[in-house]
């Protein structure tokens, strides 16, 4: 497949990932809540390696060259999971972000594909969980979860939050609505959680 990137798209693609590394330094200046609420650092990229990007993307074989490397790192065959792996990961930096499905026998690869493509990705574009529990997805950073994949390896994994995660899809952010006690007054009150998405899944 072609693929060609004009200056503008370019310009746009290079413009949301610098915004997205400042909200994320915004939020990491933050007092964190929970563990989960720490972020990594941001990567820092060098002029050299922003223009090596840039001259990559805008190139007319781009999907060809991402399947030539991916390839190289011991995946045989997989062509068509590869590229589709590659997009819905890409697919992050946009408003409308997709998600997938992998099925196939056990021990047949999937999990090895995607793990190659992961590879190919900065830690910051996903988060990978094992396991989930249905509250699990309100009590992080309101940006823990924006503009990332979600990545559960087996699918047992995400049964008791499907209802977060569809949640989270659809709705783009999701909302939990708890009673604490007030430690000045000793009174009960309501405060509502919010995680900002949009997140996509893999599973």
């Amino acid at each position: 497949p072609h693929f060609k990137l004009t200056s503008r798209e370019a310009d746009e693609y290079v413009k949301h990932l610098n915004q997205l590394r400042k909200k994320q330094k915004k939020e990491q200046q933050k007092t964190p809540e929970t563990p989960m609420e720490a972020e990594e650092p941001i990567e820092q990229f060098t002029d050299e390696e922003k223009a090596a990007a840039q001259a990559l993307l805008e190139t007319p074989n781009l999907f060809y060259q991402i399947l030539s490397f991916i390839k190289k790192l011991g995946v045989v065959g997989e062509e068509k999971n590869i590229l589709i792996h590659y997009c819905v990961l890409t697919s992050r930096i946009t408003e409308d972000i997709l998600s997938e499905v992998v099925k196939g026998e056990s021990a047949v690869g999937k999990s090895f594909t995607l793990q190659k493509v992961l590879d190919t990705f900065p830690k910051s574009a996903y988060r990978d969980i094992t396991d989930a529990t249905a509250q699990s997805f309100y009590h992080v950073a309101k940006d823990y979860f924006a503009h990332r994949i979600i990545v559960i390896f087996e699918k047992h994994g995400q049964e008791k939050s499907d209802y977060s995660i569809r949640s989270l899809q659809s709705e783009k952010k999701l909302k939990l609505q708890i009673t604490t006690k007030d430690p000045k007054t000793g009174q009960f009150v309501v405060k509502v959680k919010e995680v900002d998405g949009p997140a996509g899944f893999i599973t």
